[in-house]
């Protein structure tokens, strides 16, 4: 399922985000393994459609949520200039 979504991302031209969610339960080691290999698969996509920060996050502690806010609007920032639109 997973490839399904990296494939339709890729072919309607948007940027791939990655976000490691639930970070509060894992322990530093585990989760700076998750973040190794989340990084080893966004090698695999070309950079242009890739956000070059790997988010981690959890909602239950807020940790990690306003930078992925306003990572988002600035994905959506750029994708308003791109298309021609008022920013």
């Amino acid at each position: 399922l997973d490839e399904q979504v990296f494939d339709l991302i890729i072919s309607e031209r948007r940027t791939l985000q990655i976000v490691l969610t639930k970070v509060d339960s894992t322990t530093p080691h585990q989760l700076h393994s998750a973040m190794a290999g989340a990084v080893n698969a966004a090698l695999q996509f070309d950079a242009a459609h890739t956000w070059p920060y790997i988010h981690g996050v959890s909602a239950l502690k807020g940790h990690g949520m306003d930078e992925l806010r306003c990572s988002i609007a600035s994905i959506a920032w750029d994708a308003r200039v791109a298309a021609g639109l008022k920013p």
